[in-house]
Order: C-alpha cells, then structure tokens, then sequence
C-alpha cells in the first residue's frame, strides 16, 4: 500500500513539474516533404506541433538529404550560417531569420551517402536559434532555407584528384515547402 502511494506521490510531483498534464509533445510526421532537389541537396521543414499554447516552445525540424548517386559532403566549418528561416508573420509581413553559427550537424564535414539524410532540430520560445520571437498570436507560414556556399576551388580539386579527392561539397540554395503553425492567443482566467 505504501509503495503505491509513494508511486501516486512521485507521478503527481512529475506532473507538476512538467506544468500539468496537458504538455504537447511533437508530432512529427513518417513521411518527411522534401524540396526539390539542387545540385544533390534537398530540404525538409517540419513543425512539431500545428498548434502551440501561449508562451510554449515552438518545435521546428530541418533535415537536409543528398539525392545525388554517390556520397557528398556539407560543409559544416561555420555551423549552420547557411540555413535561415523565412517567416510570414500573422501581420503578412515576411522576414528572414538569420542562421546562427552556433548550431552544429555534427563537425566540420558531415559525410552524406546517396539518399542519407541529416536533421536538426530548432527548439525555442523564440525560436532561440534565430533572430526573432514567434510570440505574437496568430497563424505563421515558416520556410527554410539552405545555402550551400562550397568554393569552387575545393570541388575543382575535388574532381581532379586534388587534395581534397572524393570530397565534393554539396553546393546552392534550397527552399522547404513551406510549413503552418498556429500560436494561439493567452486565455484570460
């Protein structure tokens, strides 16, 4: 009888903590949408949630693939400075985020077999990883955007049996279909 009250104790404690019993989990689908392929590189944008409440951390998943039929590499020296979220606020006014160098993949070339897929995921009551805060009320279009800016040099040499033989960067720009979400208004007690 004891333990099964301490149990009860600990499960109510745990529920507490985690601000009550009605703590969204992400949602994230099977079957990924991917952009259309550039130069091998294709990108996926997924919302955790279609609704968030109030002052709730909005939960974004990005995932870059190659398409292409043999391996490439992203090139991850400055982190992820090329991918950026472009966001139509409720207003209809649309602003780039700008990409934080801060967010890693996993070091300085991430090796991608043909058909292999990376992901990130972006987790923030401003989405802290970029440059403003999806607060304000109201329905949110948001697209990312990847840019792969390889030097031409370094795929050159790639080609040729230089010193960076085999390791061809992916390289261009490449646009998620775009993703809704909602973030719903404070209730008044």
């Amino acid at each position: 009888m004891l333990r099964y009250g301490l149990v009860t104790a600990i499960a109510a404690m745990m529920l507490i903590s985690c601000g009550g019993a009605n703590v969204a989990q992400p949602q994230w689908s099977a079957e990924q949408t991917w952009s259309k392929p550039v130069n091998g590189l294709a990108i996926s944008l997924e919302s955790g949630l279609e609704t968030y409440a109030p002052g709730k951390p909005i939960l974004l998943r990005v995932s870059l693939k190659n398409t292409e039929l043999k391996a490439r590499y992203l090139d991850e020296r400055d982190g992820l400075k090329g991918l950026t979220l472009k966001v139509t606020w409720p207003s209809g006014k649309v602003e780039p985020g700008e990409g934080k160098k801060e967010v890693v993949i996993g070091g300085d070339f991430v090796k991608l077999e043909p058909g292999q897929s990376v992901t990130v995921d972006i987790t923030g009551p401003a989405t802290s990883n970029w440059s403003y805060s999806l607060t304000t009320p109201g329905t949110y279009k948001v697209q990312a955007v990847y840019t792969a800016e390889a030097g031409d040099e370094w795929n050159k040499q790639s080609v040729a049996g230089g010193k960076f033989e085999g390791q061809v960067l992916l390289t261009g720009t490449v646009e998620s279909p775009v993703v809704t979400f909602e973030v719903q208004a404070p209730t008044r007690p």
